[in-house]
């Protein structure tokens, strides 16, 4: 019984080894699959090669000069992989896409090359001329350059600088418009595009700004200098508005021979007073700097609110106060102008006919 149990022990390790693949075997049978992708690989890559017309190669060059690679680098980008080389024959075809983008990074280590990559970017604008065999591509493509590096890879800013130099400048310079010009419906139809291309073109300079300051604002939040800065400033802004109230809530001497019109003139003065500091404190600029005070839970924002506050209720009251004495002016200026004798035939309204 006991040589029968040794014989056991002996045997399941023999068992157990005898189970298990030899690793020369797995790591062979993997290195041949290995060679096998890479074969196949290099044979569709040397295809894609040989399908690379003339016009596929112009383009190549076009944005080898705008990214100032050469022209192989950008060749082997558009053959990298069939998406790519699939993506430059749709652009040359009719009925596709009017956009491509080649995007291009450049690594800074020297140790990584720099990587391209060719994308059919979605358009919703069919192109009916086939590029593909066409004898003028080079007068059908545009080309045009968004370089992150310049604007903080920002795309807005990019794209701001893009309707700056190729848009906003020629629509500044340019004067003739054709048969627009000459009509007064054509002039109504370029004042209404002039001024709806201005308003969309300061909608994304504002958008550009903001996302410009979006990265920052985490940083500047722990900025004691800056912060005491835009505190030192708020508290002069407070400084000023509460004088500007004490002034007004002040008793003035009244005249007793004051007539309408110095009362208009002194309410037209305090309203533009402070009409200006409603618009200043309504301002982009001092929103921007009270929405920063904000985040870092800044103590002076407590009597700002309150100042913002009184300054609305006076501007108001100062409209209420002008309207009025409109009002009544309207019915008090005949009296600046008849004279004794006829102020009984021309104001009668100013007495009452005694019985």
């Amino acid at each position: 019984m006991e040589t029968r149990d040794d014989f056991n022990v002996m045997m399941d390790p023999a068992k157990e080894l005898s189970g298990r693949k030899k690793p020369s075997v797995t790591i062979v049978a993997a290195h041949e699959t290995l060679k096998e992708k890479m074969a196949r690989t290099r044979d569709e890559r040397a295809e894609r090669l040989s399908n690379i017309s003339l016009h596929h190669r112009h383009i190549c060059e076009m944005v080898s000069i705008f990214l100032d690679v050469s022209v192989d680098d950008v060749v082997d980008s558009v053959i990298d992989t069939k998406l790519s080389m699939a993506a430059m024959d749709s652009f040359l075809e009719k009925d596709t896409r009017d956009m491509s983008v080649l995007f291009y990074l450049q690594h800074e280590s020297p140790r990584l090359s720099s990587q391209s990559r060719f994308d059919n970017q979605f358009d919703p604008h069919h192109r009916k001329v086939q590029l593909s065999g066409h004898p003028n591509v080079g007068e059908e493509v545009n080309y045009t350059l968004l370089d992150g590096i310049h604007y903080s890879s920002n795309i807005v800013a990019m794209t701001h600088g893009i309707m700056k130099g190729l848009i906003s400048s020629p629509l500044s310079l340019s004067k003739e418009w054709g048969d627009l010009s000459k009509t007064e419906t054509g002039k109504k139809k370029l004042i209404t595009f002039d001024r709806h291309y201005s308003k969309f073109e300061n909608f994304v300079n504002r958008t550009r700004i903001d996302v410009d300051n979006e990265n920052s604002e985490d940083a500047n939040r722990l900025n004691k200098d800056l912060i005491q800065k835009v505190e030192f400033a708020v508290r002069i802004w407070n400084k000023k508005i509460e004088r500007a109230l004490v002034q007004y809530q002040q008793l003035r001497k009244e005249d007793e021979f004051v007539g309408p019109l110095e009362e208009v003139e002194y309410w037209r003065n305090q309203l533009a007073r402070f009409s200006s500091m409603f618009e200043f404190v309504s301002s982009a600029s001092c929103k921007k700097l009270i929405n920063f005070l904000k985040l870092t839970a800044s103590p002076t924002l407590k009597t700002w609110k309150k100042h913002c506050n009184l300054v609305l209720d006076v501007r108001n009251e100062c409209i209420d106060n002008v309207r009025y004495l409109y009002s009544f002016d309207s019915f008090c200026e005949p009296l600046y102008r008849c004279t004794p004798r006829k102020f009984p035939v021309t104001c009668p309204l100013y007495f009452t006919q005694s019985e």
